[in-house]
Order: C-alpha cells, then sequence, then structure tokens
C-alpha cells in the first residue's frame, strides 16, 4: 500500500460502450491531486475494449484485468485486491469527474480523522439527447473541452444552452429527516405519466447522486470485508458496504 496514493475502481459490465470508459478515464487522468492510479476490471472480455488498453495516459497507472463472473461485488473486490493505494474510490465506467479538484477536496475531508469515508455524491445528467454531441466533441477536442461546453444552469442536469433538454427533479421525504431527490428528463417525465407506467420509476428516474461512489482507506474497505459477493442483480453490494462502513467507522455524505 501506498501513503497518499488513491485507486479509483472502474468495474465494467457486458458489452459496455468503450468511448464512456475512455471518457471516464480521461476525466480522472485530469484531475489535479498529485498520486493517482486507476484499476479497471471487465466482469466479461470485452473486444471493444482492446483500444483502450494501447492508450498510454502519460504518467497515470491504468490497469485492466478481467474476473469472468457477473457478480457486481466480486468484481469490485477484484480491482480493490490488485490496487496499491491508502484510499479506494469506487467508480463506475460512466461517471465522468467534471472538478479537476474534486479528489482533492474529497481527501481533505478523509484527512479529519482516521474514521472518515465519504460516499454519494451528487451528480448531473447528461440527457440522451444530447449524448452524441456530447461524445462527437470529447473526440474532437478532449474531455475538458467537451464539459466546458455544458450548460449546468439546470439543477442536476448537464445539457447545452443552444440545444436545452428540460431536467425536472422531485422530492421525497424519507425516515429521520432525509429527502430522496428523483431526476428525470421532461421526455422520460411525460412517458412515465403516460400509458401503464406507473410504478417503473427506476426505469424512467435517476437519482441525484452517485449512488455507489464511495471514498474509503484499504484498511477500512478490508476491515469491513469488501463488498458483498452474493449479491446479482444491481446496487445491493454498494448499498451493504455503505452499511458496513456506517456501523464500524464514520461515514459522511458528500
Amino acid at each position: 500500500m501506498k501513503s497518499g496514493l488513491v485507486s479509483v475502481i472502474i468495474p465494467l459490465f457486458g458489452d459496455f460502450d468503450p468511448t464512456k470508459v475512455e471518457m471516464c478515464i480521461d476525466s480522472i487522468k485530469n484531475q489535479r491531486y498529485p498520486d493517482l492510479e486507476i484499476v479497471v476490471v471487465e466482469q466479461t472480455k470485452n473486444p471493444s475494449l482492446s483500444g483502450i488498453k494501447h492508450i498510454t495516459y502519460q504518467h497515470l497507472p491504468v490497469t485492466f484485468s478481467e474476473d469472468g463472473f457477473f457478480m457486481p461485488g466480486r468484481v469490485r473486490n477484484q480491482a480493490a485486491k490488485i490496487s496499491s493505494g491508502q484510499f479506494i474510490y469506487n467508480n463506475d465506467g460512466d461517471i465522468l469527474f467534471s472538478d479537476q479538484d474534486y479528489l482533492i477536496k474529497l481527501v481533505e475531508i478523509m484527512q479529519e480523522s482516521q474514521r472518515v469515508c465519504v460516499y454519494q455524491p451528487i451528480i448531473r445528467r447528461i440527457p440522451v439527447e444530447n449524448f452524441e454531441r456530447f461524445r462527437r466533441r470529447f473526440k474532437e477536442a478532449g474531455i475538458n473541452l467537451a464539459i466546458s461546453e455544458l450548460d449546468f444552469s439546470q439543477p442536476y442536469g448537464a445539457t447545452y444552452s443552444d440545444d436545452p433538454i428540460r431536467i425536472r427533479h422531485f422530492k421525497k421525504s424519507l425516515a429521520y429527516g432525509q429527502e430522496e431527490i428523483s431526476v428525470a428528463t421532461e421526455t422520460d417525465h411525460r412517458r412515465y405519466l403516460s400509458g401503464q407506467n406507473k410504478g417503473k420509476e427506476p426505469f424512467f428516474y435517476t437519482l441525484q447522486v452517485h449512488a455507489g461512489g464511495t471514498l474509503m482507506r484499504s484498511d477500512q474497505f478490508f476491515f469491513v470485508g469488501g463488498y458483498c459477493e452474493d449479491y446479482a442483480g444491481w446496487g445491493c453490494h454498494d448499498e451493504d458496504i455503505q452499511w458496513k462502513l456506517h456501523s464500524v467507522f464514520d461515514l459522511k455524505r458528500i
């Protein structure tokens, strides 16, 4: 384990879009935090990712590995086991870091106490209607310029000022004074209200946070036993490790 090093884990499942992975890696590469590595673990070998593996990311170490089982917790554990950092950040292949000081700010919070770990950063969604334009600008000019051209004026949205897609968000009160915010484009919101779509909220709405985004110390990760490998579906393994971290350490929402 290297002191101060942040290992950013990117698990990939199935036939994941290689351009999104490249965007993700480039956004991490542009972080101003001085000591980083990236560990990419594929659930199964994806031939479309072969081109990315040959990209030279300057002095940023990028490790690719494979795991043949569709178990989200197992894939993330595999990445953590081959990582070298004092800190482990659990990311996903379609999450970009738009703030170049993002990891600097998180590590500063972690340094308040050896017991602190952080989770669930607020995120913005690029509507599918805008994504091809964003992809094209990334290929033409790189991730920094592509991000800089987005309009962040709508809460929880990242669209274009000359081609705006309206973003709707709805607050739901939870127990203990907490609240949950669901986000959808205007188009998806209308689709939800029409026909027989009531009760299918997860298909149309997403949360305002990256639910699995978690920064923890490596020793915290292994102390709680890492991710549970018994969950076959999405999300439960993230909630499980966050519950374990909350039970033992000082888990703070970002």
